[in-house]
């Protein structure tokens, strides 16, 4: 194996870490979107996962999202997104996995190359 190869697969293996922020925030944000109970659809299609730089989020859109999972005095709780944490962790953990495990192969097999390396897209340059 050569050097380049190695530093590139190295390369490639920083982005793990950050894989599984990612893959957590979008099955939760997709088992909510399944538990959430359906009026309108739009507290449904309100929820989405959010991912900034070293870190991933569920966010809710709809305004009313608070009142819908923690309930008013005058409306009972109709909790999604606790219980597609809560509930869900097997899923969630599962999903984890399966993505660190796909961007593990494809760091090994060099799939993912940095600019500096490419002359064909997704090939190494090979030294002459």
């Amino acid at each position: 194996m050569s050097y380049a190869k190695l530093k590139v697969q190295l390369k490639a293996l920083e982005n793990i870490p950050w894989i599984a922020p990612v893959a957590s925030a979008e099955t939760i944000a997709d088992i909510a979107r399944r538990l959430v109970k359906v009026k309108t659809g739009f507290l449904q299609s309100s929820i989405y996962a959010l991912h900034l730089a070293r870190h991933s989020q569920v966010k809710v859109g709809a305004k009313y999202a608070g009142y819908v999972e923690f309930g008013t005095y005058k409306m009972a709780a109709q909790p999604y997104l606790r219980p597609a944490v809560a509930e869900h962790q097997r899923e969630i953990l599962n999903a984890v996995a399966e993505a660190m495990i796909g961007e593990m192969k494809v760091a090994v097999a060099g799939g993912w190359v940095p600019a500096e390396y490419r002359s064909i897209p997704g090939r190494p340059k090979k030294k002459r």
